[in-house]
């Protein structure tokens, strides 16, 4: 029988692009010994620094605690059991399975996602609000996949100067591909239909988005993306696709291609 009851003071935890900074309380209760341990366990790494790569970031005093069971398995690889996740306002029930294929899967009610561009810095630009639930998402490696299901739910992105836009609909994964579901923006009150696919994730991922919008005041769409929202003025007729590929190392706006039409009419 193994018992851990540690405070870490200052610690440092890395792993990959994960990197956990500063103090950790961790608990556990476990039998069978090293190789085949196996019960309950506690991590509170609120007063700690999180880290992954360049897409999230925990400031000390940020709620991140896990309680659940730790299980090895058949091929002595350590795993995790019905274990309850928090960080700030998610709250989540996470299973993993580490070895020649790690598999996680995550369960979360709708969560508000107020207050997380502080911790998501792509969104820093975009402060988000509404609320993003998370329906039997399982995500293994080697090669990835994805299946599984997001849900966005009046989520807004509102840039400083008040330009908004609100999505509705979703994400499902279905193996090698993510597709979207009903995924609506809202700009201005008027909808833009989007539909929007990532093929190939276990390989070289590439993202394509299918655009319609009819009779959407340009200026409001322009002032999303640019602060020069003067520039046009009128109803829009936009129909397209673009494509890019993911993770590129050039900014999205040098990788986009495909096709746009639009009209204007009237307008300036």
């Amino acid at each position: 029988r193994i018992t851990v009851d540690v405070l870490v003071r200052d610690g440092e935890l890395a792993a990959d692009d994960l990197a956990v900074r500063g103090e950790m309380k961790i608990r556990a209760d476990l039998e069978g010994g090293l190789a085949n341990a196996h019960g309950s366990f506690q991590l509170d790494a609120t007063d700690a620094e999180m880290e992954y790569g360049g897409a999230f970031r925990k400031g000390r005093g940020t709620a991140a605690t896990a309680t659940g069971r730790i299980v090895t398995g058949p091929d002595g690889h350590i795993g995790l059991q019905d274990t309850q996740v928090k960080i700030k306002n998610f709250e989540a029930e996470v299973q993993l399975q580490t070895g020649a294929r790690t598999r996680a899967t995550v369960e979360a009610e709708p969560f508000g996602l107020a207050g997380w561009e502080t911790m998501i810095p792509p969104l820093a630009e975009y402060p988000p609000a509404g609320a993003l639930g998370i329906r039997a998402l399982a995500v293994e490696t080697n090669p990835l996949e994805v299946r599984g299901a997001l849900d966005l739910q009046d989520v807004r992105l509102r840039r400083s100067d008040g330009a908004e836009v609100v999505l509705r609909g979703g994400f499902r994964g279905t193996g090698a591909e993510i597709r979207s579901e009903k995924l609506v923006a809202q700009v201005a009150g008027q909808a833009i239909r989007l539909t929007a696919r990532v093929a190939e994730l276990g390989a070289r991922p590439r993202v394509t988005t299918w655009v319609e919008a009819d009779d959407v005041e340009s200026s409001a769409l322009l002032a999303l993306v640019t602060d020069r929202k003067g520039t046009l003025q009128g109803p829009l007729e936009l129909r397209g696709s673009l494509a890019s590929p993911l993770g590129a190392d050039r900014a999205l706006a040098q990788t986009l291609e495909g096709n746009l039409r639009f009209r204007i009419e009237p307008g300036r």
